[in-house]
């Protein structure tokens, strides 16, 4: 699984630890902001 984090300056940061992919997506999940993002791309 490759996820890839696009910051508001264009960087985009690949994050292939699994760890941090769960730490992250459960932070995203908590605040919301995994969610808005998903639904602005479909």
């Amino acid at each position: 699984m490759l996820i890839v984090a696009v910051h508001s300056d264009g960087r985009f940061d690949e994050i292939l630890s699994v760890g941090r992919i769960t730490a992250l997506g459960r932070k995203l999940k908590e605040t919301g902001y995994l969610q808005k993002e998903a639904m602005e791309e479909t």
